[in-house]
């Protein structure tokens, strides 16, 4: 996988290790999913030890402290006497990076299923969600279409194709979230009309759409409101659960794309046709 490095403006070769371990219930953890819920434990206590971890993840202390050296050199946090604390305007929403390695089979499932709103000859909105970058890769072959993202990832990966691409601009609240945000993001979207936006969420349950972020649900707001569609992008991880803001009710979703049904057929009453998942 090539990663875009923010912080030298370069090109990085990023392959995910292999390496797992065997935890006390038999079953094997990858690296990559052992960081992940190092994240996830940062995100909700701001600081651990490698002790807590150690009896967590059912992993060796050595493990641990290889995991958080590893973290913090990619930026994502930073390692005090005996454990870990996220970076300092790292937030609560998870570092791009480990985003995009998240469930990769559903996000291609979700992207394939998401395709059947793109075509010729269209204006489309992107958000800077993980999920969105996999659905603009199959945007190849078609013509005449635009497309504007605050999504840096997306801005990077699209350079040599052959489509109108332009940015939001705006301000990068935090380089390993790569997305811009503000008012000169709003301010673009506000003079712009799209036929659909495609957007990535934190969150889909009874309470509506939900983000991480008030200045990320704030660009999603714009977004929306200037397009013909709002489809929302979602693997089944997401469904059920409530983060801080809400962006949306599910009445103001015109589509929801998810890889597989819910198991609550709550979303099916309500969305009905409009729950897209095959």
């Amino acid at each position: 996988m090539r990663l875009f490095d923010i912080n030298n403006g370069e090109m990085l070769d990023f392959f995910p290790t292999k390496q797992s371990i065997k935890v006390r219930n038999g079953h094997t953890m990858l690296t990559l999913t052992r960081q992940v819920k190092i994240i996830s434990l940062l995100k909700q206590h701001g600081t651990i030890t490698v002790t807590q971890l150690c009896d967590t993840l059912y992993a060796s202390p050595s493990t641990i402290r290889r995991d958080l050296s590893e973290l913090e050199a990619k930026g994502f946090i930073k390692r005090v006497h005996g454990g870990a604390v996220l970076i300092k305007g790292g937030g609560t929403e998870e570092p791009f990076k480990l985003r995009s390695e998240k469930n990769l089979q559903q996000k291609n499932r979700i992207a394939d299923l998401a395709s059947r709103f793109l075509s010729n000859s269209k204006t489309f909105f992107f958000d800077g969600g993980t999920t969105c970058g996999a659905l603009v890769s199959r945007l190849y072959g078609y013509t005449d279409v635009k497309v504007l993202t605050n999504g840096l990832e997306i801005l990077n990966n699209s350079q040599n194709s052959n489509r109108m691409l332009l940015s939001t601009g705006g301000i990068l609240y935090s380089p390993i979230h790569k997305r811009l945000l503000g008012s000169i993001a709003i301010s673009t979207i506000e003079s712009m009309h799209a036929d659909a936006f495609f957007f990535s969420v934190a969150g889909v349950s009874q309470f509506g759409v939900t983000e991480e972020s008030d200045e990320v649900v704030q660009v999603k707001r714009a977004f929306s409101r200037h397009s013909n569609l709002t489809i929302v992008l979602a693997d089944s991880t997401k469904i059920g659960k409530t983060a801080t803001y809400k962006v949306m009710d599910l009445n103001d979703v015109d589509y929801l794309v998810t890889e597989k049904e819910p198991e609550d057929p709550y979303y099916r009453q309500v969305l009905g046709s409009r729950l897209i998942c095959k």
